[in-house]
């Protein structure tokens, strides 16, 4: 079992699996950001915001493509850390619990400390709980690609 966990980053480069866990986890996201946005959840507010700002005279479908394309960077960018966690840990803690930890971390320190004091906003009210599940099961890794 100790090499099966292992052997992805010497077959493939801890680079293209980030490339191929981002894309699953932010392919996965989205019908979940879909539903809790039907539900009334203020959902990737920030990712928003942020193309919002930096483009501001283009058309509304070309910043939707922006957002888009944003949604899967941050998804690659933000596996690197969980892939080199369970790169060192693996034989130390299961990784479904790893997985809970960064994903409850990630969610604690920039979803509902760091975006909200960049964008002078107020920390995450009543629905906390419905997104921080979201947030902590989106990290944790899938079985199948460890």
């Amino acid at each position: 079992m100790k090499g099966a966990k292992t052997s992805i980053f010497k077959r493939t480069g801890l680079w293209r699996e980030a490339l191929r866990s981002g894309t699953f986890a932010a392919i996965a996201m989205i019908p979940f950001g879909v539903l809790f946005s039907k539900l009334g959840l203020r959902i990737n507010e920030y990712g928003q915001k942020i193309i919002q700002m930096a483009f501001p005279h283009f058309s509304k479908g070309i910043r939707f493509a922006l957002f888009v394309l944003e949604h899967f960077v941050l998804s690659w960018i933000i596996a690197m850390p969980l892939l080199l966690l369970l790169k060192y840990f693996h034989h130390r803690i299961h990784h479904l619990l790893l997985g809970f930890i960064y994903g409850l971390l990630f969610y604690i320190a920039i979803n509902s400390l760091l975006l909200p004091a960049l964008f002078k906003d107020a920390t995450p009210g009543k629905s906390v709980s419905i997104k921080l599940f979201f947030q902590v099961f989106s990290c944790i890794p899938c079985p199948v690609f460890l």
